[in-house]
């Protein structure tokens, strides 16, 4: 089965109906029915902290959604560790100096 990886951007615009990629980010889902979801502990906690400020019912649809991802077998989840915390901060930091050199 084939493999790939889903980011911030794609579980913020699915959780919230409001959100100006819902519509895409729902096609693009059942386009990738047969698909297995690759995510990390990071990115799920990123999602967490961007729906923090949300009010109580975005908040628990995103605990609930944070929760589904967690248990659904057909989305590998990987661990956080201190290798993949100092991968991940690495690219932040490239990324962060070609937008502010």
């Amino acid at each position: 089965m084939r493999k790939i990886f889903v980011d911030t951007f794609y579980w913020v615009a699915l959780i919230n109906p409001q959100d100006d990629w819902h519509k895409e980010v729902l096609k693009i889902s059942y386009l990738l029915s047969e698909i297995t979801f690759v995510n990390t502990e990071e990115v799920l906690t990123e999602v967490l902290a961007f729906y923090s400020k949300s009010g109580y019912n975005l908040k628990k649809r995103t605990t609930n959604f944070v929760k589904s991802i967690l248990e659904n077998t057909q989305i590998e989840v990987i661990e956080q560790t201190h290798k993949s915390f100092s991968l991940g901060f690495k690219l932040y930091q490239q990324r962060f100096i070609i937008l502010f050199p």
